[in-house]
């Protein structure tokens, strides 16, 4: 008994015509008679009952072809997994605000330099990307400093410019930059306390000085 044996008489099963599994095997049709000819033989049982020019299969013939179907989709399995392994594979965590700006580079630049590079990029919050990191199932994390992860070996830090948003009203007689302090008296629009993205973001504003003798409090959204 061998794997193409097994394979002709599953398609036999599934195709119920031996022309039709001759074509799908690039065969000829007495070419997939003998296989299953000589698996019966191998196996010592009939698997199917000829009727003329039809057939039908018998008790072991059903059992035969549920067992073929089996080593089929192993085979698939297999082929799959060692198919995977030709291709090397990466995985690349990043917050959301670098996901959404050059992350976004990085993944086309990738893609055209390492075409058979798999890459695989987790774009989420700090606190989220944390469990992912320490289960060593990331190979590249680019987070924010308040991740709260120990340094580790090969690890580098990038400095990148961020913005303010802001109503057009709020600097339209301003002839030069807002100084940080003046930013702070702003109305601000945070995370509300609930998530765990708010002391990060608070912490950059010191939002617990803000309206402490000012007439302005931080806006929420929810």
């Amino acid at each position: 008994m061998n794997f193409k044996q097994l394979e002709a008489f599953y398609w036999l099963a599934q195709l119920g015509n031996y022309q039709r599994v001759a074509e799908r095997l690039s065969l000829t049709q007495p070419a997939v008679s003998a296989r299953i000819s000589a698996l019966e033989e191998a196996l010592g049982t009939p698997l199917v009952e000829r009727r003329g020019h039809d057939f039908a299969l018998t008790e072991s013939g059903h059992a035969v072809a549920g067992y073929a179907e089996q080593f089929l989709n192993l085979r698939e399995a297999m082929n799959s997994r060692l198919h995977q392994r030709q291709h090397q594979r990466l995985s690349i965590a990043m917050t959301g605000p670098a996901a959404l700006t050059w992350g976004v580079a990085l993944k086309n630049d990738i893609a055209h330099h390492a075409a058979d590079l798999v890459v695989d990029f987790h774009a989420s919050a700090n606190y989220q990307l944390r469990p992912m990191i320490a289960s060593g199932s990331i190979d590249i994390a680019f987070l924010s400093n308040d991740a709260g992860l120990s340094p580790v070996e090969g690890s580098f830090a990038v400095q990148y410019r961020v913005g303010w948003v802001t109503r057009t009203d709020c600097v339209a007689d301003v002839a030069r930059s807002r100084t940080p302090d003046e930013l702070r008296q702003m109305p601000l629009i945070l995370y509300p306390r609930s998530s765990p993205l708010f002391s990060p973001i608070a912490d950059y504003v010191h939002e617990d000085q803000l309206g402490r003798g000012h007439d302005i409090m931080p806006t929420r959204c929810r």
